[in-house]
């Protein structure tokens, strides 16, 4: 009797396994328009999982160079502060002298922050610059804005405003913002052309636009193997994205559509350790995976299996984390 029930067991572990290998194996958040990046969101929003670990930021954090270990959500503000440092104190003194040493009665720097998330990034600036930044967040995701709206007023913060709106079509004047921020919502764009178009339409002339996304290694000399694609669609495909663009197209684009002082740079070794530190701190804690419902377990297990996926992708080369940034005329 005990042999057959052992024989059950195993048939049932068998048969578990290739049906959650081929749950992994066939991605399930294809982007489908608009309202399939919103619903992926919106998703996320609601699982407590993601607050509990993530805090308010569903972006890569910074490791310094060489990476080197840190707290996870601490790394996410180092991230935040280095791109501030990187794509607009570096390039432009006198327009980060503005927000650093406002002058009073002066008018506040208009900064947008186009894919803003849960307004982590967004609340974190307006408290640095309270006195010197007006910052609009916008998100397609319904339920991201109205938990942008409730951190910002639980921290009385005058100094936001966030919105739900498709950054395909946006309904800003022309040369509304100083500053144009963009942090890991390129990938999800479905005109590539356009987004930039709109970014460069909505900054004031001498704005500043800085960008972080993820990208395809340069396939100019080396063209992708037939897994490579195989790995990059499945990667597209789960999360919601549209394409990956090497970061050399990404300038030439910036450049095509007339912005100057353009840069593009890898950083992907400051950002590496995030991918496996997502799966890590549900490891070492497990209390925010406590209640969840099946459903919600595979979930689960699917975007650890898709975090890993990526963490492969960046480590052997396949992948990069591009920063970029550029100036329109003044």
């Amino acid at each position: 009797m005990t042999g057959i029930i052992f024989s059950i067991l195993i048939l049932v572990f068998l048969v578990g396994s290739s049906s959650l290998y081929f749950l992994l194996r066939t991605p399930g958040k294809r982007y489908t328009g608009p309202g399939s990046v919103s619903d992926l969101y919106d998703a996320w929003t609601v699982d407590k999982k993601m607050k509990f670990y993530w805090g308010n930021h569903l972006h890569a954090g910074h490791y310094g160079l060489p990476s080197h270990h840190k707290d996870f959500i601490r790394a996410k503000f180092d991230m935040i502060d280095e791109m501030v440092h990187w794509g607009i104190a570096e390039p432009d003194p006198m327009l980060f002298n503005r927000l650093e040493k406002p002058i009073p009665g002066a008018e506040p720097v208009k900064i947008l922050d186009i894919g803003c998330g849960l307004g982590g990034s967004v609340s974190y600036l307006a408290k640095r610059w309270s006195k010197s930044a007006h910052i609009t967040g916008i998100t397609i995701s319904n339920a991201q804005a109205r938990f942008a709206i409730d951190l910002a007023r639980s921290g009385d913060q005058k100094n936001v405003a966030f919105m739900l709106c498709d950054a395909m079509n946006q309904a800003f004047a022309p040369e509304s913002f100083d500053i144009i921020w963009t942090l890991e919502s390129e990938m999800h764009m479905p005109d590539k052309e356009r987004f930039v178009n709109e970014i460069v339409r909505l900054l004031k002339p001498g704005g500043r636009v800085v960008t972080g996304t993820w990208n395809l290694r340069d396939t100019r000399s080396v063209p992708l193997t037939p897994s490579e694609k195989e790995k990059v669609q499945y990667m597209l495909d789960e999360w919601c994205a549209t394409k990956f663009d090497g970061i050399q197209e990404i300038v030439e684009r910036f450049e095509r559509h007339g912005l100057i002082d353009v840069l593009g740079e890898d950083w992907t070794e400051a950002t590496l350790p995030s991918w496996r530190e997502a799966v890590l701190v549900a490891v070492r804690d497990v209390r925010g995976l406590a209640g969840n419902s099946l459903d919600l377990a595979l979930s689960h297990i699917r975007d650890a299996y898709t975090i890993l996926l990526h963490d492969s992708a960046f480590r052997k080369g396949l992948c990069e984390y591009g920063l970029f940034r550029g100036q329109k005329p003044g």
